[in-house]
């Protein structure tokens, strides 16, 4: 009863004096309240090699999605055109550098499939690594949104393999062909579930 009573006290002198407490607490809190992460420059340091190639892509596509119409795109998903891209590429930018950790651990000059490549910066910042890429995804579907993707591939000698062509399965594919398969910009859409992928 008495715990009550105390909880019912605090909760009226609250409500009267919120202005007054939080003004108190800013006073002592104020410099200590705010972290300033610096995202993403503090992987600078951590990531020497990595960290520029993956920001200059991550910055190049934030820059190429500015303005597009992805109109094509949203019969299957009518939220892309108000999508904040920025804040997903920013984030991804960890989970790049995190593939980077990966394939610092093998081998150089790697042969990587990447499965649902899309906006392709996973492939992009591979192939910056100086590792081969090829990837499948269903671009002839997209139609003309993602050419601007497909034009970096071209530059970058990225090998686009049509899902299409080589299957869901990838049977259409040489077995045995490559040292890594990524599927970061796919796997976020498998429900969770266990169960084999391909």
């Amino acid at each position: 009863m008495l715990f009550a009573k105390v909880i019912a006290w605090l909760s009226f002198f609250w409500s009267r004096s919120k202005s007054f407490l939080s003004r108190v607490f800013m006073f002592f809190f104020r410099k200590t309240c705010f972290l300033d992460l610096k995202y993403p420059e503090c992987f600078k340091f951590q990531y020497p090699v990595a960290y520029p190639i993956a920001n200059q892509i991550t910055q190049e596509l934030i820059s190429d999605l500015e303005g597009r119409d992805f109109t094509l795109l949203t019969p299957n998903a009518s939220d892309l055109n108000n999508f904040g891209w920025k804040s997903y590429f920013n984030c991804s930018l960890i989970r790049m550098l995190k593939v980077s950790d990966f394939l610092s651990k093998l081998s150089p000059g790697l042969k990587i499939l990447d499965v649902g490549s899309y906006f392709g910066n996973f492939p992009l910042f591979c192939s910056g690594l100086g590792h081969t890429v090829d990837i499948v995804d269903s671009y002839k579907a997209y139609g003309p949104a993602l050419d601007f993707v497909l034009d970096k591939f071209k530059r970058k000698r990225i090998t686009v393999h049509e899902i299409a062509d080589v299957g869901y399965d990838l049977s259409g594919l040489k077995k045995n062909s490559y040292d890594v398969v990524l599927c970061l910009g796919l796997i976020e859409h498998i429900p969770h579930t266990p169960r084999v992928l391909f």
